[in-house]
């Protein structure tokens, strides 16, 4: 399956990478610049104004662009002036980076003062007016949408208009102007944002339009709208020519479908692409859950999964497992059942005759259709001996644990002493999702087993403990919440900070006061959010330089390629070296040195992404340092490779890959390559498939 590129430009802002210049004959002074900027925006460092004068004043445009990318990954929201000021500069490459980094400042992972907002919505609106520049626009469009006020949206809708003569020429900057302002307004309304009235007629006009990129958009936007007025629409689409339409169509639907769709999703489980069929799927399920007792046609229409599960095979993958995996990830009501039983008893028979690498999905499928069992029960059963003797009993009991928390029978379960065991099991990831459990339990009288873990060893586990601890309201437990918020790292510190505004211990604002102090934007973020909801009034978090601490990493040469090795065939990646040059190198070193080998794909979504690179393999691990966002204009399309993060500037080595075009994640995660091959062997994957190597390729 070849990775789509139509309707995209990828927007390169001349801006130059982030490692010194070779020296040459005559001393490039624009060059020299350019590094001091890079190594100044890398610390987080904007004292002194350097950057903040280079943006405004230095007469290499060059040097003016590379400054204002540089405070878009800052996001100091002080430089908004700074960055309002330049969407007025006389050349288009420094525009186009201005308004790059007013997206960005809106989009900024701490609250947006109403004022700032205001100021870039005003400086775009009246750059956007009057913009000449196809690139600049472009940019000009996108940060409309990311900042998000009445009159950006108003004007966003203006924009949707589809130019005369759609030209076949799908890179034309032109015809992308509308694409790129509905992809705003979707990202808008799934933030929740309240979207003009005239805004649907001009999306439903896209979602007719001859080409497949305007469609896509149209229906993209419709579907995050969630309206029943677009239900028309979102059913036509379901019959595109092309499968993303489709796919979006599906997901649309499901938000707003009624009894009386069934048969049009139910048509999708047959579709040739998994991505849509999985988006049925989910569909189908939101149906389900709405039926009464008796006959329920969404149950009966799952129940044709089955045949996807006795025909699976190793060609079959990239098609049968994103529905079946949709389907054991949905929350399945009880009345589908017998679905997940008579699907387990299909796959044990497949697997007699299937090759290895077969077999081992079929394991993990059945053991991810008994942790959905378990879910509408409420405790632990089928989980327990699920996945043919092939799944280690410490992912069966994480999976399991993971699916009863969210069970809405958990209480009436009681499963307080069956849990004890789980508090104490040799894995600390089964430590840390049985911790999970006990809050929905409603069971206080775990918390004096619960109280130990604040002591283990393994820092993922005392969090879980905190968390279950806070919702109990277990004050006994202050002390050593206190204690370990004290030492909070940059990867549990959203959990002691939730702990402290749960909890309001004296001391707290104490705590939240040193985080300020952190050289962690997201510690002190964090700190912040805390402070602010303990003392009753906003703050914010101040700017400080970032301290160092990935170790040196050479940079990587143009024409690099990385290869990650599965279990399905390679995947070949063409990484952005000359948009996050500081990643792309510390990805490398780290595949050099074999970090990756041997680790797994622990997160899978169908037809949203396939994520890995975590030691632990639960999602919670890393390198051991963390890697500054180098966030761009490319948008996420199928076969991006990005960042996975959990707050400003968190990245270390988990890494995902988009299965769809996923424009909600567009300057927010730091895109650090495109697939070029092997996209088919990441579609079949299940949560747990082995990478067994990522292997730098020279040029």
């Amino acid at each position: 399956m070849r990775v789509r590129r139509w309707g995209v430009l990828i927007v390169s802002l001349g801006l130059g990478c982030a490692t010194a210049p070779s020296k040459s004959p005559s001393t490039d002074f624009a060059a020299v610049e350019r590094a001091r900027i890079a190594e100044l925006e890398l610390a987080r460092d904007t004292r002194g104004d350097v950057l903040v004068s280079r943006a405004s004043l230095h007469a290499d445009p060059s040097v003016r662009a590379r400054a204002l990318l540089a405070l878009a990954r800052v996001q100091d929201l002080s430089t908004a002036p700074t960055v309002a000021k330049a969407l007025t500069d006389p050349v288009p490459s420094v525009r186009g980076a201005a308004a790059f980094a007013a997206g960005e400042l809106a989009l900024a992972w701490e609250p947006v003062p109403d004022e700032t907002r205001t100021l870039l919505a005003r400086a775009l609106l009246e750059a956007e007016v009057k913009e000449s520049d196809p690139t600049a626009r472009l940019l000009e469009v996108d940060a409309l949408g990311r900042v998000r006020t009445p009159g950006t949206l108003v004007r966003l809708v203006l924009l949707l208009a589809i130019p005369t003569g759609q030209r076949t020429d799908e890179k034309d900057p032109r015809t992308e102007v509308p694409v790129r302002a509905a992809i705003a307004l979707g990202v808008a309304a799934r933030a929740k944002a309240e979207l003009p009235d005239a805004a649907r007629p001009g999306l439903e006009r896209l979602a007719h339009a001859l080409l497949a990129p305007y469609r896509w958009a149209g229906v993209y936007a419709l579907a995050q709208m969630k309206t029943p007025a677009a239900r028309t629409v979102l059913l036509e689409a379901l019959r595109d020519d092309d499968p993303e339409v489709r796919a979006i169509a599906a997901k649309g639907v499901s938000d707003v479908a009624t009894p009386e769709d069934t048969p049009a999703l139910r048509a999708l489980l047959r579709d040739v692409d998994g991505r849509v069929a999985a988006e049925a799927v989910r569909g189908l399920v939101t149906l389900a859950t709405r039926c009464t007792p008796g006959p329920c046609t969404p149950v009966e229409a799952l129940g044709e999964l089955d045949a996807l599960a006795t025909g699976l095979g190793a060609a079959s993958l990239p098609q049968t497992v994103p529905p079946l995996l949709a389907f054991a990830q949905a929350p399945v009501p009880e009345s589908a059942r017998r679905v997940l039983v008579r699907l387990r008893t299909s796959l044990r028979a497949a697997a007699e005759t299937a090759p290895e690498q077969v077999r081992a999905t079929v394991a993990w499928l059945d053991c991810r259709f008994a942790a959905a069992e378990d879910r509408q029960r409420g405790w632990l059963d089928e989980t327990l001996r699920c996945g043919h003797s092939r799944v280690p009993e410490d992912r069966r009991l994480k999976l399991g644990l993971d699916a009863i928390a969210t069970s809405p029978r958990l209480a009436e379960a009681k499963v307080a002493k069956v849990l004890l065991p789980f508090l104490g099991n040799a894995s600390p990831q089964v430590r840390a999702a049985a911790a999970a459990v006990v809050p929905g339990t409603k069971a206080p009288e775990l918390t004096p087993a619960l109280r130990p873990l604040l002591q283990d060893p393994d820092p993922i586990v005392r969090a879980s403990a905190v968390d279950a601890l806070a919702t109990l309201g277990d004050k006994a437990s202050v002390p050593g919440i206190l204690g370990g918020a004290r030492a909070a790292t940059v990867d549990v510190v959203s959990t002691y900070a939730d702990a402290l505004i749960k909890l309001k211990p004296a001391g707290g604002a104490e705590i939240a006061r040193q985080w300020l102090e952190s050289p962690h934007a997201h510690v002190r973020h964090e700190g912040a959010r805390a402070l602010g909801a303990l003392e009753g009034t906003p703050v914010r978090a101040p700017a400080l330089p970032a301290k160092a601490e990935a170790p040196p990493a050479p940079p990587v040469p143009a024409g690099t390629l990385w290869r990650i090795e599965t279990a399905y065939g390679p995947v070949v990646i063409t990484p952005d070296i000359e948009a996050a040059p500081a990643t792309v190198a510390q990805l490398s070193r780290l595949a050099r040195e074999g970090f990756f080998r041997r680790l797994t794909f622990h997160r899978v979504v169908p037809d949203f992404v396939v994520q890995g690179g975590d030691p632990r393999g639960d999602g919670e691990g890393g390198p051991g340092f963390t890697i500054p966002c180098e966030v761009s204009p490319p948008t996420y399309l199928r076969g991006t490779v990005g960042m996975a993060l959990g707050g400003k500037d968190t990245g270390g080595s988990q890494f995902f890959v988009a299965l769809s075009p996923q424009p909600h994640l567009d300057g927010r995660y730091t895109i650090i390559g495109t697939v070029a091959s092997g996209m088919e062997a990441l579609d079949g994957m299940v949560e747990g498939d082995p990478l067994s190597d990522w292997v730098v390729v020279a040029p």
